[in-house]
């Protein structure tokens, strides 16, 4: 799948989907796709959420960290450079050290706040 195909999916969240996705204790859908036809990425993928209000990450650190011992497996990548492709998109150096995975790149703060005690 080519990454013009993966940007363009739309997640289907009808009443059936939702239900359908609860009675198989389905949360998320991640959609994953090798890069070698994408430059310099090893993955890329969307992040969908099933009966959430949150329809779909824009860049999902969680996703990723199952991601990568799969890339490991497959093809012996224990360092990735991720594209999520979602509207707002972004790259990730994702880094497999042995049960860990070190996520890395840029961030925009959307919001901020404080815990009170």
């Amino acid at each position: 799948m080519e990454e013009s195909e993966l940007a363009s999916l739309e997640f289907i969240s009808s009443p059936e989907v939702i239900a359908a996705s609860k009675e198989l204790g389905i949360r998320s859908v991640i959609y994953v796709t090798p890069g070698a036809s994408h430059g310099d990425k090893d993955s890329i993928t969307r992040v969908f959420h099933t009966g959430s209000f949150v329809k779909e990450d824009q860049v999902t650190g969680s996703a990723h960290t199952m991601i990568a011992p799969l890339f490991n497996d497959l093809f012996g990548k224990s360092t990735l450079q991720a594209r999520q492709c979602s509207p707002r998109g972004g790259d990730m150096k994702v880094n497999l050290r042995g049960n860990s995975v070190l996520i890395t790149g840029s961030a925009v703060t959307i919001v901020e706040g404080s815990l009170l005690s």
